[in-house]
């Protein structure tokens, strides 16, 4: 006999143990059919969904769970889909006084004759034991029966609690008394020791990935949780959950919290332009494929939102942008680290919404203020707010309204302080009769820092074809001066003069990522730990995604890991990249699917101009990666190596980023034949040159 339990909980799966977090399908209902458990959850008709259903006999860490199905297809008939664990249940025959009131099914053993039992009101099928059923059951359509005396109560009358048993007054049984005998090797009727009886748990959760309780047409604002349920066959470490757009761009302000195989989406959505989002999230593994849920359509709403968020840092100045109702009347009130009032911008919002200006860092008094945090309160008079069309400044489509791209391309107006504006608090507007809504913003300054010419480049293997690698070791290392391509050759002594990382020499060697050693001294290269200099340039070949590089059967570096290194944890902590870079190329697939490598080295994941980070007073940068995966034969190497030889020639001649880009995806480099791959992107400035 067993005790049936229902563990209600979601999925995370491995190759020989299936896991699962905290959410399972809704409306999970357990029963218990003569010998059978049997599962149902409601499902929608149509949609092809499939299902994970695992057991196990206790919740004992040590006992793995039992995957009994991992594909199982949603039923096609009705709202509900059924899962029957066959003969899991022992069922008993009783042979005491007025057993023939009742439809029992024979098996070898028999419990004591003094435990009540549960049947249907019509006789049909099994009596099964009152002990298996948990407290506050509902025993309606039900018969309670005492073989001991034959005496039986309508289940409407039973309550059963968690300390005892009770049947009106003719039938009250101490649950201690209920102990069933052991059913494993007993004979019947003899006298055995007794032991407790297994307990059954259960679980299922819905294949593939979901961001659980996001549904279609959801309209979002402020900060919003989400977990990711995660049902996947996967015996690799997850590294990393990612949010995208419909354009494989990633979701502005979301950010995925969590370790092992329970992540959180939490989403800033105020972080993100107002508009229609089919979002949607892909996890990433240390060696397997990615894989992606399906896509969700929401509607991000915020009266006010800071959307470009590169923004929220700044330098010698800075640059205050936030997105509003169109030409509403606003106020700022800034306050300095210690929470100490500064002063009260005050203006209107242009015809697309947009707040945008730059401040000096000038108090009301003329002074500079070096403080390192600033803390501004946002008001928005929403009295001409006609409506949500007026604010919705991202198209279906993905497209920015507003022309943003236009915008960016222009300096904003320096604005001052309002000296007839004084604050009443320090958390509230500054003049009483201005009313409206309210949303905080912080700022962090980056110190200064000079980008140099120091240049980390490294590669790790594909394969353990030796051959391989030693094709892809003559990529990297090229011939003399950039002709015969590579990336060593062309930046390094011999070539065009940068100085570079140890194990990178000219025509002879590129540093190679393949054991636990070379990894550190890697990491030791990145932070600037190095005595050899301080880097702020970095090439890598290899595999990786969004969240990695390096990732397969030899080390990866993941970007969370390397946040720590670097202490770039800008977006996700809301702290001041200490140690960015201006130029970084990770040539691995799916290295700029979404963004999370790209914010590790201090970039922000948005395609801009050199002009936003003027504006904000910080050092320009730029970072190449490919959305898509890549696919190279033997052949492709040299042709290869020749592309990346014009590519970084073009690039140390005085071409923009795009330039470079443009001319190596069309063959038209310096020394390319072998073609750019398409899904190559730039996120930063897109117009950054060596000379910046």
């Amino acid at each position: 006999m067993k005790k049936v339990f229902l563990l209600a909980t979601a999925a995370v799966l491995s190759a020989n143990l299936i896991q699962l977090p905290l959410y399972a399908v809704d409306g999970l209902r357990i029963t218990v059919q003569g010998s059978d458990v049997v599962l149902s959850w409601p499902t929608i008709l149509g949609q092809g969904d499939t299902y994970i259903v695992q057991y196990r006999p206790t919740l004992d860490q040590s006992t793995p769970w039992q995957t009994l199905t991992n594909s199982y297809p949603a039923s096609d008939a009705d709202n509900f889909t059924v899962f029957v664990h066959s003969n899991i249940v022992k069922t008993v025959n009783y042979s005491g006084a007025g057993a023939s009131m009742v439809s029992v099914q024979n098996i070898s053993a028999e419990p004591a004759a003094s435990e009540p039992l549960v049947v249907t009101t019509d006789g049909s099928g099994a009596a099964l034991p009152l002990i298996i059923y948990p407290p506050g059951f509902n025993f309606s359509g039900f018969i309670i029966f005492d073989p001991s005396t034959g005496e039986q109560v309508s289940g409407t009358e039973f309550t059963r609690t968690s300390s005892s048993l009770a049947v009106s007054s003719r039938i009250n049984v101490n649950a201690t008394d209920l102990t069933p005998p052991d059913y494993g090797g007993g004979t019947n009727n003899q006298t055995s020791q007794v032991a407790t009886p297994d307990t059954g748990f259960y679980r299922v959760a819905q294949t593939g990935i979901h961001i659980y309780g996001l549904t279609n047409g959801a309209v979002l604002s402020g900060t919003v949780q989400f977990p990711i349920e995660l049902g996947l066959n996967s015996s690799n470490e997850i590294v990393g959950v990612v949010f995208y757009d419909e354009n494989k761009d990633p979701i502005a302000g979301a950010k995925a919290v969590g370790t092992n195989n329970c992540w959180t989406m939490v989403w800033d959505t105020k972080q993100a332009f107002n508009g229609s989002y089919d979002i949607y999230a892909k996890v990433f593994f240390a060696g397997d494929d990615s894989v992606a849920s399906i896509p969700h359509t929401v509607t991000v709403s915020n009266t006010i939102s800071f959307p470009l968020n590169f923004t929220r840092f700044f330098g010698s100045q800075m640059w205050v942008f936030a997105q509003t109702i169109p030409n509403s009347v606003y106020q700022i009130e800034m306050y300095d680290q210690n929470t100490n009032y500064v002063g009260t911008f005050s203006g209107n919002a242009d015809g697309y919404g947009y707040i945008s200006f730059i401040w000096s860092l000038q108090n009301r008094s003329g002074q500079v203020l070096t403080d390192t945090n600033f803390f501004g309160i946002f008001t928005v008079n929403t009295s001409s707010m006609s409506g949500t069309t007026s604010m919705s400044l991202r198209s279906a489509g993905g497209k920015r309204s507003g022309s943003i791209q236009d915008f960016l391309n222009v300096s904003p107006a320096i604005k001052t302080f309002n000296t007839s504006l004084q604050a009443q608090s320090q958390t509230i507007m500054a003049s009483a009769d201005f009313t409206g809504d309210q949303a905080p913003e912080k700022w962090s300054k980056e110190k200064s820092w000079f980008p140099g010419n120091g240049f980390v480049i490294a590669y790790s293997p594909l394969t353990d074809n030796t051959s391989t690698t030693d094709k892809i070791r003559k990529m990297m290392i090229g011939g003399d001066g950039g002709l015969y391509g590579g990336v060593v050759s062309t930046l390094g002594l011999y070539g065009l003069g940068f100085r570079m990382s140890p194990g990178n020499i000219s025509q002879t060697s590129a540093f190679i990522m393949n054991d636990g050693n070379s990894r550190s001294n890697l990491l030791s290269y990145l932070s600037g730990d190095d005595p050899s200099g301080d880097y702020r340039h970095f090439y890598f070949f290899g595999h990786g995604d969004d969240t990695c590089f390096g990732c397969a059967s030899y080390p990866m570096i993941a970007a969370c890991e390397l946040q720590i290194y670097l202490k770039n944890e800008w977006i996700l902590e809301e702290k001041v990249p200490e140690h960015p870079y201006k130029f970084v190329m990770i040539d691995a697939c799916e290295s700029a699917a979404g963004g999370a490598l790209c914010r590790t080295f201090g970039i922000p994941p948005q395609t801009i101009n050199d002009l936003c980070f003027i504006n904000a007073g910080i050092q320009p940068r730029a970072y190449v990666g490919y959305k898509d995966k890549s696919v190279f034969t033997p052949n492709d190497w040299d042709w290869n190596s020749m592309m990346l030889g014009g590519f970084f020639n073009d690039w140390m001649n005085g071409y923009t980023l795009q330039e470079c880009m443009d001319r190596a995806k069309n063959g038209t480099s310096t020394s390319g034949n072998f073609l750019m791959e398409s899904s190559a992107v730039i996120f930063g400035a897109t117009d950054l040159k060596i000379s910046d």
